[in-house]
């Protein structure tokens, strides 16, 4: 049984680092785990679309999960996102999520493929059905999946599937996400995946902040939740307009991250192809702004 909910504050979906011939560098992916340890995150998302995981295969991803549940040792929560193109494969790295010990699992709707409604439900059923008494998280980012998920259709999954404890949205509609929320149970976690309306979503109820950019600077992220959960608004709005400076900085990429952690030291080597790099041009330009960027 399932005695807490653990999909709750600040969450980086962290970034998977590569070595010079592209394999996983598992040094400076544990390195990663224990700075964000450090700095206070209340959980790491293993695997997500910041970890690059269409690009990696499933051998990867397990090794991923392995060594974020080893090297966190319990000292903040390990989710695995365990969504593939087939239902199959998504149970596998569910299962295996659940068997090393990690904290949950989180699925995006399928993608590439236009699926119906009842596709979706019978997804979603299939994969919880197979780890009924683990955590487990919707996810929802129609820019990348194509599916948005009907508030419809959220209750009938919740209706029917227990341990479904909460699901993020990775898309500015503020409305939809406080349908989630009205259509919830009370220990329900609806989690916001855009860091531009942090602040906005919090105040209509938001569990939880699921971040990329917390990947370079996770402080940011976590004083201003910190700031906002403890009624300090002035210092959260604040905490806001530095994190859409930094935004301004990283736009929201991937090889940005990469890069600006590069500039701070921490080397995780390039993106995976079919993803480039940033241009020497633009890493000048990142570097200056990097260095001089306070929060």
């Amino acid at each position: 049984m399932i005695k807490e909910n653990p999909f709750y504050g600040v969450i980086c979906p962290i970034l998977t680092p590569f070595t010079k011939d592209g394999a996983i560098c598992e040094e400076v992916f544990a390195e990663m785990v224990n700075r964000l340890i450090h700095d206070g995150v209340h959980g790491i998302l293993v695997g997500g679309s910041t970890g690059e995981s269409v690009l990696l295969n499933n051998g990867e991803r397990r090794r991923l999960a392995e060594i974020a549940v080893s090297v966190a040792d319990k000292r903040t929560k390990i989710f695995i996102h365990s969504g593939c193109l087939s239902t199959k494969e998504s149970i596998e790295l569910t299962e295996h999520a659940q068997k090393i010990g990690a904290d949950g699992a989180s699925a995006i709707t399928p993608f590439f493929f236009g699926y119906s409604e009842e596709e979706l439900f019978n997804y979603y059923l299939a994969v919880t059905q197979a780890v009924p008494d683990f955590p487990f998280s919707l996810y929802v980012f129609p820019g990348n999946a194509k599916h948005f998920m009907s508030t419809a259709l959220f209750v009938r999954i919740l209706e029917k599937v227990p341990n479904i404890l909460a699901i993020k949205l990775s898309h500015p509609d503020l409305i939809q996400f406080q349908e989630y929320i009205q259509n919830s149970p009370e220990a329900f976690s609806v989690m916001n995946g855009v860091d531009a309306l942090m602040v906005a979503s919090l105040s209509i109820g938001s569990s939880g902040q699921v971040s990329g950019n917390a990947n370079v600077f996770p402080g940011l992220f976590v004083k201003t939740w910190d700031a906002y959960q403890n009624g300090r608004f002035e210092e959260a709005r604040e905490g806001q307009i530095r994190i859409n400076n930094l935004r301004k900085i990283l736009h929201d990429r991937i090889p940005s991250f990469k890069a600006a952690l590069k500039i701070m030291g921490v080397d995780l080597g390039d993106t995976r192809a079919p993803i480039s790099s940033l241009t020497n041009h633009e890493k000048e330009i990142l570097e200056k702004e990097i260095t001089d960027f306070k929060y």
